[in-house]
Formats: structure tokens, C-alpha cells, sequence
């Protein structure tokens, strides 16, 4: 249905779903195991367990927007090099406090609205990050929604905010690496709206209209549509959490060639062979319909 100059196209929902779908299932934790924060969250599990890596990591995610320079990759290897330092060891929510507020001081990836991010930090430390270490850890991955609700509430957003959503997807890729099955939300958290989301949604097709009109429902939808579609065809659960690291992925890799389709379609398909180990058809195919409205 038409949101002022966008819209859906069902089409290109349905070809894009089938290309996702021909991928497999296994591709999409493969493409989660090479996004910028998984390293860092599998290393804090394995030396300080699940409390921690929840704190640690969605404390980040709710600081991870407006990023300057060096982007997501900065930002994530820069936590990195803080949690060297230590060990990768965190005893208690203090420690982790300490850690995130230096971070913010210390890493150039966060220079951008920083009395912002500390007064969302601020909010986070003397609210659910209290309830998600004493307790709310111990049924994170079987209870995400409440997890998801009460994180909401604390920060006095929308469940649906972009970074919100990103600590949904910290919590199932650690609930990924601490049980090896994803979270078990009951509603599907909707893909974080970020540039990429938005630029792959118009150059895949789902999306038509104005891209300058930055409606996140619209984006929201086009992608949940299109992971219900590849959940159908595929028998089991692929989130649009899951598409998320796709797009964003694939987005970076196009960026690298100024999204000109000559050369990003190669680039994208080279990338999935590389990473997720597709055939090279079914990867070439997944890059054709990621950018039939590239130039």
C-alpha cells in the first residue's frame, strides 16, 4: 500500500525472497559470523559469559548510530582493543559501566553526538542493564520479547527504534553463540533501518518511489514481507534481523564501486562465494536481484 511517495512492489518482494531462498539456510548465520561485532561478542562469551556479553554488547548497540570515522568496523574493533586490554574479563556490571563510558571517550567512531550517547548510556546502566544482569540473562534467549519490551521501556523509546531493534540482534547472535540456536521471539524484531537498508531496498525493487522520503515503516515492511516469504520457502525461521547483515554487507561491498551495477554485481557475488560459501550462480543471481535499479 502507497505511504505518500512510497510504496511496495510485490513483485520484486517475491523474486528477491526466491533468491534469497535459493541461498539456503545455513548462508544466514554464515553472513551473522561475519559482521563486525560477532568476533567481539563470541570472545567476551568464552571469558566472561553470557552477563557480560548481553551488557556489553546491547549497551553498544544503543550508542551504535551517527558513528564516525571508520564506521561499524571502528566501532566494534575499537571495543575490541578496549576488551584486549582486559582480558577480554569482566567481573561485574561496574566493570562493564566503565568499560562503555570509556569507550565513549576513547574511541573516534563515537565522536559524533557524544553527550547523546552518554545521557542514552546513563539511562541504560541505571535501568534494565541492573535487571538483565542480576536476572533477566537467565532467560534471554527464551523470553526475548519481555528482554525486547523491557529494554524499550527503560530507554523510554519505540520497540521498533533503530537501535533497540540492533540489541534484539546482539541478543539473538549471543543467544546464537552461547546455545547455538537463535533467540525464540515470538514476534519477529524488524530489520534496523540504517542507509543500506534503505539504499538496497530501492535497488532491489521492494521499495519504489522517492528515496529521499526516509519512511522506516515502509522499509520495516518490505523486508518483513520478504523474510515471511523465505521463512515459508525454506521451512524454517529466517528473521529480517538475519537479512539485516546481508543488506548491510552486500551494501558495503557495492559502496566500494560506487553502486555501479558493472562492477558491484560482480563484487557482491565474489563476496558471497568468499563468505558464505554459495555457488557461483546462486550467488550471481542473489547480486542480479539486489540491483536491478543500479546504474
Amino acid at each position: 500500500m502507497p505511504r505518500g511517495f512510497l510504496s511496495l512492489d510485490h513483485r520484486r518482494i517475491e523474486a528477491v525472497a526466491k533468491a534469497l531462498s535459493d541461498m539456503g539456510w545455513e548462508t544466514f548465520p554464515l553472513l551473522d559470523r561475519v559482521e563486525p561485532e560477532y568476533e567481539v561478542l563470541r570472545r567476551l562469551y568464552e571469558s566472561s559469559g553470557v552477563r557480560a556479553t548481553l551488557v556489553v554488547g546491547m549497551g553498544a548497540a544503543i550508542v551504535d548510530f551517527q558513528l564516525g570515522a571508520g564506521g561499524a568496523e571502528e566501532f566494534w574493533r575499537c571495543l575490541s582493543e578496549l576488551l584486549e586490554q582486559k582480558g577480554f574479563a569482566l567481573e561485574d556490571l561496574s566493570e562493564a559501566r566503565r568499560l562503555l563510558f570509556d569507550f565513549l571517550d576513547r574511541c573516534k567512531a563515537n565522536s559524533r553526538l557524544k553527550s547523546l550517547k552518554r545521557e542514552r548510556l546513563t539511562k541504560f546502566f541505571e535501568g534494565f542493564a541492573k535487571d538483565l544482569w542480576s536476572e533477566a540473562y537467565e532467560f534471554f534467549n527464551e523470553r526475548p520479547d519481555e528482554v525486547w519490551s523491557r529494554l524499550s521501556r527503560s530507554m523510554g523509546g519505540r520497540p521498533e527504534a533503530k537501535t533497540v531493534v540492533f540489541a534484539m540482534k546482539v541478543l539473538d547472535i549471543v543467544s546464537a553463540i552461547a546455545t547455538g540456536s537463535y533467540a525464540l521471539f515470538r514476534r519477529l524484531p524488524p530489520i534496523p533501518v540504517d542507509e543500506h537498508v534503505r539504499r538496497m531496498s530501492h535497488y532491489s525493487g521492494v521499495v519504489v518511489g522517492e528515496p529521499h522520503l526516509f519512511k522506516a515503516e515502509v522499509y520495516r515492511e518490505a523486508w518483513a514481507k520478504v523474510s515471511q516469504e523465505v521463512t515459508k520457502r525454506l521451512g524454517r525461521v529466517v528473521s529480517p534481523l538475519r537479512l539485516d547483515s546481508l543488506l548491510w554487507q552486500l551494501s558495503k561491498e557495492a559502496s566500494r564501486h560506487g553502486y555501479a551495477k558493472s562492477r558491484a554485481v560482480p563484487a557482491m557475488a565474489k563476496y558471497l562465494v568468499d563468505n558464505a560459501n554459495l555457488p557461483d550462480e546462486v550467488a550471481f543471481k542473489v547480486a542480479l536481484e539486489l540491483s536491478v535499479n543500479m546504474e
